[in-house]
């Protein structure tokens, strides 16, 4: 594997670290006010009821305040803060179009020879692909193999044995970030065999994240685009004609 925050980011580029001050990290329209202040009148009860402890509790907190970063930093900031928070140490963070393939992966602690061969072939015997599962993804936005089949049926499987095994990894659970019933993007998490495998508790507090991922997600989209439409539709000045 490579280095423990190594990023492959394809097409673009990798990303950068703003040094922009905290202040001018602030999501537009107070939209990070708004996100702590939900959490702190409702989501501790919304968080606590499902089972998570203080502890989490209190890492879903820092992990909000964390992912406040220019947009150009955000994935790169979300694949961190899970490695640095909960110990999410190998992940892809993609995006999704509008048929529901993934596309831009952005990695953490994961080959760029596994995002290849991945996209050249073996997305297609991925388990946790949002194509294969969008009847699940409406109700459970984090999934683990084990929620799909038993392990020992997984063991089996071509995408066990010819490609999870060959890079080192084994269990799996998947991400899905969901904005207004539209998929933006999903994040895909691994670890080795020798590792402790992803629990029932590790789901839960990643729906929480994901609801949180995905809302921030969804407002950097929404600049962009406004951008986007603003340089479209920017008047062309006219040179008035020499006399």
């Amino acid at each position: 594997m490579t280095k423990a925050e190594n990023t492959a980011y394809y097409p673009k580029g990798s990303f950068l670290r703003s040094s922009l001050p905290r202040q001018a990290m602030l999501l537009p329209m107070g939209a990070c006010i708004m996100i702590v202040e939900t959490w702190y009148h409702k989501g501790e009860n919304n968080l606590l009821d499902k089972g998570a402890s203080k502890t989490d509790y209190l890492k879903v907190l820092q992990f909000i305040d964390s992912i406040l970063v220019p947009a150009e930093s955000f994935r790169k900031q979300v694949l961190l803060s899970l490695s640095q928070l909960f110990g999410f140490n190998r992940s892809i963070f993609w995006t999704v179009d509008r048929q529901g393939n993934l596309y831009d992966p952005l990695t953490y602690n994961v080959e760029d020879r596994l995002i290849q061969e991945y996209v050249s072939y073996y997305f297609q015997f991925d388990l946790l692909h949002p194509q294969k599962i969008l009847h699940r993804i409406s109700t459970s936005k984090a999934l683990r193999i084990n929620d799909i089949m038993s392990y020992q049926e997984y063991e089996q499987s071509v995408y066990y044995k010819q490609f999870m095994q060959v890079y080192g990894n084994y269990d799996m659970i998947s991400v899905y970030l969901e904005k207004g019933n539209k998929l933006l993007g999903g994040i895909g998490l691994a670890r080795s065999k020798q590792e402790k495998g992803f629990t029932a508790e590790d789901a839960r507090v990643l729906e929480i994240l994901a609801k949180h991922i995905a809302n921030t997600f969804a407002m950097h989209a929404r600049v962009e685009e406004l951008e986007d439409e603003k340089i479209l539709f920017r008047p062309i000045p006219i040179c008035p004609q020499s006399a």
